[in-house]
Order: C-alpha cells, then structure tokens, then sequence
C-alpha cells in the first residue's frame, strides 16, 4: 500500500527564509524596519516638493490699464466654463464675491473660509485670466470679509417671514390684509 498520508506544510523548510510580499521588498508582516524606512524616505520627499513649489511674488504694474468692466467679461467667460463643466459650487463662490481690479492686482472679498479655500486651490483659474486678458503677471490677493451680504441669509424659510418679504415685495398684499382685518397667525 502506498503512504497517502502526506501531509505537506505551508512552512519553508529553511527557518531563516521568510515569505516576500511580491513588489514591496517587504520579507513578512513582522518587519517593521522596512515600513519605517518606507515612511523616513516619504518625510524627506515632502520638504523638497515644498521648496520646489515656492510661490511666485507679484509687485504692482502700474503699466498695466485693463478696464473693471472687459475683465468682468472675462471672469463671467469662466464662471459659464465652470457651470457647463459641473463645477457649480466653485462658480457659485466667483460669482458673490467682491472684486476690484488695481493694475494687474485683482482683490477679491468672499464670504466665507469655504470660498477662499475653493479658489485657492483651483489651478486652472490664474492662468486662464492671464491668458485671456494677456496680463502675463496678474496675481490674486483675496480677503475673507464676514460683512459680505450671503444668499442664504435673504432666504425666508418660515411662513411669517415669507408673508413679511411678500408684503415688502408687494405692499398691496398688506392693504388687503387691512381691509379685510385679518392678520394670519401660524
């Protein structure tokens, strides 16, 4: 009869040989000394993309005469890009601003750290302006102002202030409530 009791063992036969995860150089769950070098050698890659990514330092060009009104053409030329592209959020946060333009400075006030990040982080932004208004070293200062007037604020969301900017809307609405002496309670 032949053996057919073999049993086979998923151990190398060789207890100084440790299983390899395919790729990684990693010899087994247990070496902990590899993933640290992994991540030393991630921590000294960061400082260096930070200091090849420094920003560019703009000055005023008072050379530069591009009227308020030809760059708010521009800016609404975007802002139809970004709409038709889906990025409703971004446009909705260029579109209630405050802008002025100073030379080749354009000052931007948003209402909140929401938009300031958003516009911030948008690379397709600066360039696209200074191509098409061909001001080569237009830069961007933007200001988080609390005062701006926000949307959602001028929303009337309960019945008794509906019926308020219904009256300012149309004052009829509150002549009609005097002659007929009603006064609506919710």
């Amino acid at each position: 009869m032949a053996d057919t009791s073999k049993k086979t063992s998923p151990i190398p036969a060789n207890n100084s040989e440790k299983p390899r995860f395919r790729g990684t150089g990693l010899k087994g769950l247990g070496d902990l000394n590899a993933l640290q070098k992994v991540v030393e050698k991630r921590k000294q890659q960061q400082p260096q993309k930070e200091q090849d990514e420094e920003p560019k330092t703009y000055a005023i060009n008072p050379a530069v005469n591009l009227s308020f009104e030809q760059f708010q053409t521009i800016l609404t030329s975007f802002v139809d890009q970004l709409k038709a592209g889906g990025k409703m959020n971004f446009a909705s946060a260029l579109e209630h601003g405050e802008s002025r333009l100073e030379h080749n400075c354009w000052h931007y006030k948003v209402g909140n750290q929401l938009s300031l990040q958003m516009i911030e982080k948008e690379k397709n932004l600066l360039p696209y302006l200074r191509t098409k208004t061909g001001i080569k070293d237009l830069f961007l200062k933007i200001v988080v102002d609390d005062n701006l007037k926000r949307p959602e604020e001028s929303i009337p969301y309960s019945p008794e202030d509906k019926l308020k900017v219904m009256g300012e809307k149309n004052p009829a609405l509150n002549k009609l409530q005097e002659i007929f002496n009603t006064r609506i309670i919710y």
